[in-house]
């Protein structure tokens, strides 16, 4: 079941990031700290929504989305997956709900985007959603 989700739902769903995309971050090399995850959690309740995928009642999935009117796209933020439950369509779930709900409250939509790091195992997951790259973001590590 999809619900949605609010500011009471933040511990939950900075537990997902950590039982679901953390590990792969690590493995990236890419850093994180909790409070970053906290504050763009935080960002995401308020300028847009989240919605919660549950099982049983537990909270196995999340999917955001942030919209920008004066731009005339959207943001899917915080697509999510528990680990445990990887590979059992949840996220195909989140990612047609999430389309639907943003065709459906957001008319002035040209189009939807994503970010999701180039080594992610999910840039394939993406694309057979019909998602394709538009562009780069670089970046430079300084010491």
């Amino acid at each position: 079941m999809i619900k949605e989700l609010s500011q009471r739902d933040l511990e939950e769903t900075v537990d997902l990031h950590y039982r679901s995309i953390v590990p792969m971050w690590l493995k990236l090399g890419r850093e994180h700290d909790r409070k970053g995850i906290v504050d763009y959690m935080k960002f995401t309740f308020k300028k847009g929504k989240v919605f919660g995928y549950f099982q049983e009642n537990k909270l196995i999935g999340i999917v955001g989305i942030v919209p920008e009117k004066k731009h005339k796209y959207a943001e899917i933020e915080h697509v999510l997956v528990d680990e445990k439950y990887h590979g059992k369509g949840i996220g195909g779930e989140l990612m047609e709900f999430i389309e639907k709900y943003a065709k459906k409250h957001y008319k002035f939509l040209n189009e939807l985007r994503l970010n999701v790091l180039v080594k992610n195992p999910a840039v394939g997951f993406y694309e057979h959603l019909g998602f394709g790259k538009k562009s780069y973001n670089m970046v430079k590590k300084l010491k």
